[in-house]
């Protein structure tokens, strides 16, 4: 399954690297790949929303929902 996941709080590839290796630990995810300028990832797997949100909880970075 694939998700698009809107972020908040990038701002440099700092950012993105962050982001991305968060998101590769979360159970259930085979992908992530960060769009700095989107603001958004692209995440490969079977994860929900509230697992990638918790996955940034001590970070300055914020999933958004709609």
């Amino acid at each position: 399954m694939t998700q698009v996941v809107k972020i908040e709080g990038m701002k440099c590839d700092g950012c993105v690297k962050a982001v991305t290796e968060a998101f590769e630990n979360v159970a259930g995810v085979k992908s992530a790949q960060v769009d700095l300028a989107k603001k958004q990832a692209t995440v490969e797997g079977n994860v929900d929303l509230a697992a990638l949100a918790a996955s940034l909880k001590e970070t300055s970075y914020r999933v958004v929902t709609a």
